[in-house]
């Protein structure tokens, strides 16, 4: 088994795969292969984990989840209509008070912020979408979700 942050990063990227906005243009990184036959696109990509509580025998963590929406020039239609299927496909993914197929207890949207790039060959707009993932695991068994 692998540990539950690879789990999670293999279900958000299933999660994420298919929009009609970005397609399959989806890559698990946090910078994106700038091309216009990427674009638009997703990276995805964990970030920071903190301790957060637990009991005798697990431990609470929480893990920042980092979404990068690309889209050329500054195509705010796109990258909006992005944001629309990205909340729905991981708020969408809840069932028995878990998120991520059991793996998640909770997930938080954090905020996002806009970056217009005009110095590559390829002017795009980045725009970086930012959750806060929770899950739980058995002190020794970091790849179980509890």
């Amino acid at each position: 088994m692998s540990h539950v942050q690879t789990q999670l990063m293999s279900r958000i990227t299933f999660l994420l795969t298919g929009f009609d906005t970005t397609g399959n243009r989806v890559y698990q990184a946090s910078e994106h292969p700038l091309t216009p036959a990427t674009l638009p696109g997703l990276t995805i990509a964990l970030g920071d984990e903190r301790n957060v509580g637990g009991t005798m025998n697990s431990t609470i963590k929480q893990v920042d989840l980092l979404i990068g929406v690309y889209v050329s020039g500054d195509d705010f239609t796109v990258s909006a209509q992005a944001m629309v299927e990205i909340e729905e496909a991981l708020y969408g993914d809840y069932a028995n008070g878990r998120y991520f197929n059991g793996l998640a207890l909770s997930v938080v949207y954090q905020g996002c912020s806009n970056n217009y790039v005009a110095t590559t060959a390829v002017r795009h707009t980045k725009k970086v979408v930012r959750y806060t993932i929770e899950y739980q695991t058995a002190d020794g068994h970091a790849d179980t979700a509890c």
